[in-house]
């Protein structure tokens, strides 16, 4: 019989919905939703209503100090993700964070230090990639079914937030932004499907400086822009692959691919990194791209199957396939893009991570 592990969720948005409702269906032999807290209590009550949930927290101190609680799932904006998990490791809670996991490498290295230092598990999103359609990609590429991989490119190109998120102001601000945003599912897939990254170089630029919002409830609304959003980056893997990633707020339309793996024998096409199921497409050495079958579960929207890797993880003695040492790294690979951008230099990544674990088929 699993073991059940009771989760405090912080921060009611958009996100928290699909969150909540799988941990109460697919994943609930393993994970139990206790209760919610979120600065605006509005927001709060609301969900706890809505699933019926047992707790509804008035502090985040009262949430960690529950000793039911044995997961704090962070889905807060992301300025705020350093600051709650730091609290929540602080606390003795193990901590699973949506992406990216703080807003700087520096913060998301003391976070994973503080993690081992307390004896927790600190996991950290996307968990797109334990997907179907990713995990038959590596698969594919593991298998040899083109050979050596020798490039890759991932193309986020997309109007911005602003015509649809209800709240997209904060997508505009240190934190957020195409690259912080976005990127981590589509690095995440390249570490999945590839392997780790060795160094980038960068380019960035703020096309709009102002955005008007033209989605409820904020429709007509002024944003003022504080992060680029359309980045061009150039990343080297440790195997000495090379792949162009374009991340842009900017666009109306591409005909571009999401993502493209190149090897010796043959290519890989893959759908939007931001969803778990999506057709995989391969081409052998002179022919045509054809469908190949998934040959993993999980091709619905399974936002959770992060934390519930985590949880499975946390009883096995094993390393989740979301573990924070991986998002640190796709987060110094981000900041790197940054830095380059700005000083005009190619730079080294310092962490060196391997790839997660694949999921079972």
């Amino acid at each position: 019989m699993n073991k059940v592990y009771h989760v405090g969720v912080v921060g009611c948005g958009m996100i928290s919905e699909v969150y909540i409702r799988n941990m109460q269906s697919v994943f609930s032999d393993v994970l139990a939703v206790q209760g919610v807290f979120d600065r605006n209590q509005e927001n709060a009550l609301r969900r706890a209503e809505q699933f019926a949930l047992p707790r509804c927290y008035s502090t985040m101190e009262q949430m960690l100090e529950d000793p039911l609680i044995d997961i704090v799932l962070d889905l807060c904006p992301p300025a705020a993700h350093y600051s709650v998990n730091r609290q929540a490791l602080e606390a003795g809670k193990h901590v699973y964070s949506e992406k990216p996991l703080a807003a700087t490498y520096e913060q998301g290295a003391e976070l994973v230090e503080l993690a081992r230092k307390n004896g927790v598990r600190l996991g950290c999103s996307p968990d797109v990639p334990l997907g179907s359609m990713i995990q038959t990609a590596r698969k594919l590429v593991e298998e040899g079914a083109i050979g050596r991989v020798v490039g890759a490119t991932a193309n986020l190109i997309k109007q911005g937030v602003e015509t649809w998120h209800p709240n997209p102001d904060f997508l505009y601000q240190p934190g957020g932004g195409p690259l912080l945003d976005m990127g981590p599912y589509y690095l995440t897939a390249l570490l999945h499907i590839v392997g780790p990254f060795a160094s980038v170089s960068a380019m960035d630029t703020i096309s709009f400086p102002t955005r008007r919002i033209t989605s409820e409830p904020h429709f007509g609304e002024i944003i003022h822009v504080n992060v680029p959003t359309y980045v061009n980056a150039l990343l080297q893997f440790t195997n000495g692959a090379l792949a162009t990633f374009t991340a842009t707020f900017d666009v109306w339309n591409s005909k571009l691919p999401f993502l493209e793996i190149y090897g010796e024998t043959g290519s890989i096409l893959v759908s939007d990194p931001n969803r778990f199921g999506g057709p995989v497409m391969l081409a052998k050495a002179g022919g045509e791209y054809g469908q190949v079958p998934v040959c993993f579960p999980y091709s619905d929207n399974n936002r959770g199957l992060g934390i519930y890797d985590m949880a499975r993880a946390i009883s096995d003695g094993t390393v989740p396939r979301a573990e924070s040492t991986y998002a640190l790294h796709v987060l110094e690979t981000m900041t790197a893009i940054s830095a380059s951008a700005k000083e005009g230099i190619r730079i080294p990544l310092r962490t060196a991570c391997g790839k997660p674990s694949p999921m079972p088929g």
